[in-house]
């Protein structure tokens, strides 16, 4: 059985912060505490989601049980940031803490005059709740969440375009190796911007596709960070091919 979620008497964990104290935050700092809350929180939620697909699935292997543990890691992680942020923070200058491009917007090419617009992410998962989860990873960023291969194939075909495509491998109907096919064929360079999700290659067939293919691969249940690095190199580099 894994192991509960900690409380909040759980040893180890600072006490939660006094919001009664007059503690006050600059705007800078509120900014950075928000930052640095981020990454734990979406793990917190993600992996519960997760969690929850796999309940409600039947299913309680280790991959259950490594989304509860990380969950509750992050939790742990997620009350220590926010006490120190609130106690013990110092000062920042507005430099310090500002980016000149938010991380879910495709900053223009500086001769075309355009506006910044938010990157637009299509998710393909026949679990719904693996599909919110992963929209809720990625808050900053405009996000289309489809439930099959083919309905994900049919906004292709309609003429719908995204700076990147996650897409879980193994699916009812149209797998993930399929929809690459299918969107090679009449969108080529959408194709190069799939992200395949996957609990891990269960044939041959598809441990070859992944090998064959140039397309990163994120292994469920994933980590928050690293799918967010991934997504962001990918959106990069299709701004950089617009």
């Amino acid at each position: 059985m894994a192991p509960p979620l900690s409380g909040p008497e759980s040893p180890g964990l600072p006490a939660p912060p006094a919001f009664g104290d007059g503690v006050e935050l600059s705007v800078p700092e509120q900014a950075k505490l928000a930052h640095d809350i981020r990454n734990p929180l979406t793990i917190v939620t993600t992996n519960l989601d997760f969690a929850m697909a796999e309940l409600e699935a039947g299913r309680s292997g280790g991959e259950l049980h490594t989304a509860l543990r990380e969950a509750r890691d992050a939790a742990g992680r997620l009350s220590i940031i926010i006490a120190q942020g609130l106690r013990t923070r110092p000062h920042e200058t507005d430099e310090q803490s500002v980016s000149s491009t938010a991380p879910g917007v495709v900053a223009p090419r500086r001769a075309s005059g355009m506006r910044a617009r938010m990157a637009r992410i299509l998710v393909v998962d026949d679990e719904p709740a693996l599909g919110a989860a992963l929209r809720r990873s990625l808050r900053d960023y405009d996000v289309v969440v489809t439930v099959s291969g083919q309905q994900a194939l049919a906004r292709i075909a309609d003429g719908e375009r995204f700076d990147c495509i996650l897409s879980d491998l193994t699916m009812p109907g149209m797998g993930g190796d399929e929809l690459y096919c299918e969107i090679q064929r009449i969108a080529p360079e959408q194709a190069l911007r799939i992200v395949f999700i996957t609990g891990g290659a269960t044939n041959e067939k598809a441990r070859e596709f992944l090998q064959a293919v140039p397309n990163p691969v994120i292994y469920k249940p994933y980590d928050v960070t690293e799918l967010r690095e991934i997504v962001r190199k990918g959106i990069a580099s299709s701004a950089l091919q617009a």
